[in-house]
């Protein structure tokens, strides 16, 4: 799967709900997130590289994972329409109950592993909200903060490919 990391979005109005940066160094999590609103990939990354640099040794970072949840205001017709136009050669797509749904790419870098489910909310504010999960394949040793920092690079350029494989032209234009 291609990622490019100089993919900024810059929305006007940013569908970024949370994001969740967690690694585990041997067996203890350390996680934080950010709710919105969303202050850009350099305040997150910034703050990843604070917990990276207060720990005693980087190269005990077995883990990591990148969590975007993103949130759009859409009525069930959209969301069903918006879905189907999913593209099948991407990602395989699993129904997982009547709102939701697992995509997983089906192609996979060899260091990341990626997944986005895909949730209708229903009631008065009916929204469709996109999860979107990038970890290490496997338990994995890094040799210092900037081998782990370049992970989380590298995950959030995955996450912006698959927002762009998933999210409609329709929708970035109403977000741009």
């Amino acid at each position: 799967m291609a990622v490019d990391p100089l993919l900024p979005h810059n929305f006007s109005i940013s569908p970024v709900e949370e994001v969740c940066c967690s690694f585990y160094l041997n067996r203890d999590r350390i996680s934080f997130s950010v709710p919105a609103p969303y202050p850009g990939w350099g305040a997150i990354r910034a703050g990843i590289a604070n917990k990276i640099a207060a720990l005693p040794d980087t190269s005990k970072v077995t883990e990591c994972s990148l969590i975007y949840r993103d949130r759009f205001l859409l009525n069930n017709d959209e969301i069903s329409r918006f879905q189907s136009r999913i593209n099948q050669d991407i990602f395989h797509i699993t129904r997982v109950s009547d709102t939701e749904s697992a995509l997983i790419p089906t192609a996979q870098s060899p260091e990341l592993n990626a997944c986005v489910s895909s949730r209708f909310e229903g009631g008065d504010r009916q929204a469709w909200t996109l999860n979107f999960v990038v970890t290490t394949r496997e338990s994995c040793r890094f040799d210092d903060q900037d081998e782990i920092l370049s992970w989380f690079d590298e995950a959030h350029a995955l996450i912006h490919t698959l927002f762009d494989q998933i999210v409609p032209a329709e929708i970035v234009e109403i977000i741009r």
